[in-house]
């Protein structure tokens, strides 16, 4: 059983992953406005808004992926 549950001498434990997508309408400017954030284990690591129109990492291990490709 502590064979299974260990991995190149790691714990194998899980974890979370949740997006937050806000969204808004400012009609009498005929703005929509959105914005979503990803979050791993409550820490935030991706961020997208429409004004920039981009993702923008918010963790180093996402910059170097984003920056590898």
């Amino acid at each position: 059983l502590l064979q299974t549950a260990v991995l190149q001498g790691r714990l194998l434990r899980s974890h979370s992953l949740h997006y937050l997508f806000m969204g808004a309408s400012e009609q009498d400017l005929g703005l929509s406005l959105f914005e979503a954030l990803g979050y791993v284990d409550d820490q935030l690591f991706v961020f997208y808004d429409h004004e920039s129109r981009r993702v923008e990492p918010r963790t180093p291990w996402v910059s170097s992926r984003i920056s590898s490709q």
